[in-house]
This record gives C-alpha cells, structure tokens and sequence, in this order.
C-alpha cells in the first residue's frame, strides 16, 4: 500500500527556511510541496484556484512577507468557503505572545529555531498540526 503524501503549501520568501522547513517536512513524512515566495502569488494563486483542485492538507504561512504580508493571505483563506478548512501553520521566528493578535487565525505556530537540528524537528510539529 502507497503511504499517503501530504499536499503542503509552503509560503515563505526565505530560500533558506524553503530549504530547511521543506527538508524537516519530507524527513517526516512524503510531501508535495508547492512554495510560494510572496504574499501576492500565494493570494492570487488562492483567489483563482480551480474548486475542482484537491486542497492542501496544509499551509505552512510566514506572516513577514514582501507584496502583501501573510496575514492579508491567512484572512483570505479563513474569510473564503471553500478555502476555511485548510489548515494553517504559521512559521515565525517572532516569539508566539507577539504574533498571538496576528496568528489567532491559524491552527498551530511554530517558532522557527536558529540551531540546524532542531529547524529539522519543526518538520514533526508542522505535521502534528495536520493529525490533531
């Protein structure tokens, strides 16, 4: 039997959290990643997308964005019908009391670490947000 693969939504502008979160996912379990690098892709892509396309098991959301910030685009998919059940996970380097007003939306936070080992544990916590 084939093991299941999450669709993730990664929006995040950092090539090197792209690189490091998306590594964490995929050493946890098998993922298609789709990464947005702005806020404006990531609204636009949402905005128009398909209502036949299956949705993300999860969107991974850095609310520090260029073009129009993550919290613009975790309002769109909270305020949409079709889109209201995604779960989202914002991925901050900002201490969780700060950004409580601004990722009250989400489903789960997840502060981003500065040692390599464990930005590689974030990857169990991202898909602990999906299996709750």
């Amino acid at each position: 039997m084939e093991e299941m693969k999450y669709r993730v939504i990664l929006i995040e502008d950092n090539a090197a959290d792209v690189m490091m979160i998306t590594r964490a996912l995929e050493q946890e379990a098998p993922c298609e990643i789709t990464v947005f690098s702005d806020g404006d892709k990531a609204y636009r892509y949402f905005q128009n997308r398909p209502d036949d396309e299956d949705l993300p098991e999860l969107v991974v959301l850095d609310l520090n964005l260029p073009i129009r910030d993550g919290t613009e685009v975790l309002d769109l998919i909270r305020r949409h019908p079709k889109l209201s059940t995604i779960l989202v996970a914002i991925v901050s380097s900002s201490p969780k009391d700060v950004m409580k007003g601004m990722a009250s939306q989400a489903d789960c936070y997840v502060t981003k670490p500065s040692d390599f080992d464990k930005y590689l544990a974030i990857g169990k916590e991202l898909l602990d947000c999906i299996k709750r």
